[in-house]
Order: C-alpha cells, then sequence, then structure tokens
C-alpha cells in the first residue's frame, strides 16, 4: 500500500514519459532522463517528488558540461562529469567508486578550496552509500567540481 494516491501524479508510476504539458514545454527533458537516469532512481524520484513528475536531475546535469571552459579547466571539470553520468547510471548494488577522483584532487595545487572539494568528494561517498536522494547527491558533487574549479583558479595572497 503506497501513501499517496497515483492518480494525482503528474506522471503515473508506471509510465515511462513525462506529462503531456511537460514534453511540450521541454521536449529535451524526456531525452535526458531516460539517456541518463536508471530505472530504480526515476521511480524513486517521482515517488518523492510526485506532484512535479518531473526528474530535477536533468537541472542538474546540465552544470557538469565542461567543453565551453578554457583546456586547463576542462581538465578539472571532466572526471566530476564522468562521476556524474556513473552515479545516475549505476544499478542500486553496484556503487560507483569515488577513490579515483579522490587521488584526482591530490594532484590539485594545496589551498581551502582543494581541501573543500575532498571534503564534498567523501560527503557523496557516504552519501552513495546511505542512497540518499539522487539530486541531493548530484549537488554535492557539482559544489565539489565547483571548489576543485577554484583551487585551480586560486591566487595566494600577496603579503
Amino acid at each position: 500500500m503506497t501513501d499517496y494516491d497515483e492518480s494525482k501524479l503528474a506522471v503515473p508510476l508506471h509510465s515511462g514519459g513525462v506529462s503531456e504539458v511537460v514534453a511540450k514545454a521541454s521536449p529535451t527533458a524526456e531525452a535526458l532522463i531516460q539517456e541518463t537516469v536508471g530505472v530504480f532512481w526515476r521511480e524513486r524520484l517521482r515517488r518523492n517528488n510526485p506532484v512535479l513528475g518531473l526528474n530535477p536531475m536533468s537541472d542538474l546535469l546540465q552544470f557538469f558540461a565542461f567543453a565551453h571552459l578554457p583546456v586547463n579547466l576542462q581538465g578539472v571539470s571532466q572526471p566530476f562529469a564522468a562521476l556524474a553520468g556513473r552515479i545516475v547510471n549505476f544499478p542500486e548494488e553496484a556503487l560507483p567508486e569515488t577513490d579515483g577522483l579522490l587521488c584526482f584532487l591530490g594532484s590539485l595545487p594545496e589551498n581551502n578550496q582543494r581541501t573543500l572539494a575532498k571534503e564534498k568528494v567523501y560527503t557523496v561517498r557516504s552519501m552513495l552509500d546511505r542512497r540518499v536522494l539522487l539530486p541531493v547527491i548530484l549537488q554535492m558533487l557539482l559544489e565539489a567540481k565547483d571548489c576543485a574549479v577554484r583551487a585551480v583558479l586560486y591566487k595566494a595572497p600577496t603579503p
């Protein structure tokens, strides 16, 4: 027995797509959801956000794009985009590893932003283990990416 009335959902749980109104407003949203989100997470998100019926990840994933960045920052952002892709596509029983990303962060210039990026990646690892709602995990990963980019751009104050 569920604790919500499925007939009031914008997208029924058994449906494979977004509502007709949403599809007309954003024709690429469904394609993005189908490409990046496994069935487990799609259903979990709809259960936790039944009124919207949309996947909030489609809004977050755009911020992992890196082709528009300068080459030195593309190299910093790409590992985060790769991990975001693995996170949204992993089966529930096979959690993606964050160790490679932590090793990569160790190669960045040492400053407070690098430290924050590492702490946020450790938090992402913990959230994955606890099966926290996917958009929350992606938001934390996005914050880690932003910190890593700032770690590279950081200029030490002159005395």
